[in-house]
């Protein structure tokens, strides 16, 4: 009955992220999940990294996790924003170990995967909200 805030379809599964606050992990016939993390407020966006083995999980409450498919270990990684996050996405650069993430609260931020630290933060003008983050094909923000 709760709707999904975010869909991503990767080679092999797709991912949704829902106001019941759960991140799932289905096959791409969505016949039944096979895998599940559960947050304490509703998951507002999820991204997928680049070799497919983890999942970010972003949520209402600014919060950021990550989920590893293979080992199906999720770790929080930080009380991210003070608003909502409403988008992640992992860099595509196998290089870098990154994330970006937007908020209500105004900001874009990036994140080192690995530390948790925020590595830059970008500030909108008063009262705006950032609704959405993506890299470019060449790794840029």
């Amino acid at each position: 009955d709760d709707k999904i805030n975010d869909l991503r379809v990767c080679e092999g599964f797709a991912v949704t992220a829902s106001d019941d606050g759960f991140l799932r992990v289905w096959p791409v016939d969505f016949s039944d999940f096979f895998l599940e993390a559960e947050h304490e407020s509703a998951v507002t966006s999820c991204s997928v990294s680049a070799d497919g083995l983890q999942v970010a999980a972003a949520t209402r409450t600014g919060s950021l996790g990550v989920l590893d498919i293979p080992s199906h270990a999720y770790r929080t990684l930080l009380r991210s924003h003070a608003g909502a996050v409403t988008g992640v996405a992992f860099d595509p650069d196998p290089e870098r170990d990154e994330m970006a993430t937007c908020s209500e609260d105004g900001t874009a931020r990036v994140w080192d995967c690995a530390t948790g630290e925020q590595l830059y933060e970008f500030a909108g003008d008063a009262g705006e909200v950032a609704c959405a983050v993506a890299y470019r094909p060449d790794g840029n923000v």
